[in-house]
């Protein structure tokens, strides 16, 4: 596409949403797409799209506050440490990308205005391959009381998520899925959500008699979610 396409682009200062998701596009429109600096939402999903992240390209949407590159064919590192120079970026979809390794993940602490970040259905390894344990109790995350979504798992047996009775998080979940996580009991900590809509436990080692709190607590439950455990009882409220 020629200048004269960017320019026409570029005259267009209240363009703010474009959804070009689910084509055949390529690379190729990012060039043209950077000329848009007034975009703030971007949909790129489902398209045919490989290689590196586009980052000389984005750098120039800096009014971008959401960005769905899903489905496509991105391989690489994650671009944590770019997208971060995005501020007002507060919704990043990756998913079922190709991105293999995670070079860099201090950028995720500078982005401030980040409230969605969805890297699922990739091939994250890198420099995860030695990490052997995990911990995020005790932290300053009182930036965390927005958090409404919580979703763990791996396809690997060996992934196991532990809770400490300790714990109480300010946040309140509608939606928490923990499946295959290894976990030998319900978590204590959800003792403390009161609005849970969905729960997903399933592919665990839970064993015992569920405990009855957890839908005496949520009464706007909708979906539970619990095969593949060895629970001896189960008893509604």
């Amino acid at each position: 596409m020629g200048s004269q396409g960017y320019k026409s682009l570029r005259r267009l200062r209240n363009l703010e949403i474009v959804d070009l998701s689910e084509n055949a596009f390529t690379n190729s429109i990012f060039p043209f797409l950077s000329a848009a600096t007034s975009l703030k939402s971007l949909f790129l999903g489902n398209n045919r799209m490989v290689g590196s992240f586009p980052v000389d390209e984005l750098k120039y949407l800096t009014n971008l506050e959401l960005l769905d590159l899903r489905i496509n064919r991105f391989n690489g590192s994650t671009p944590v440490q770019e997208v971060s120079a995005l501020r007002k970026l507060n919704a990043l979809d990756l998913s079922d990308n190709e991105f293999s390794s995670s070079t860099e993940l201090q950028g995720i602490c500078k982005m401030k205005n980040m409230q969605e970040l969805d890297l699922s259905g990739n091939k994250l390894v890198g420099n995860l391959q030695s990490l052997k344990y995990l911990s995020l109790v005790d932290n300053n995350f009182d930036n965390l009381s927005k958090l409404r979504v919580l979703i763990l798992g791996s396809k690997s047996k060996s992934f196991q998520v532990e809770s400490k009775s300790f714990w109480k998080p300010k946040f309140r979940l509608s939606h928490i899925a923990l499946p295959s996580c290894n976990l030998e009991k319900v978590p204590h900590f959800l003792q403390y959500q009161k609005d849970l809509s969905h729960i997903d436990l399933s592919d665990n080692k839970i064993s015992g008699i569920f405990p009855h709190w957890l839908l005496v607590n949520n009464t706007k439950l909708e979906s539970l979610l619990l095969q593949n455990n060895s629970f001896t009882s189960f008893q509604l409220p």
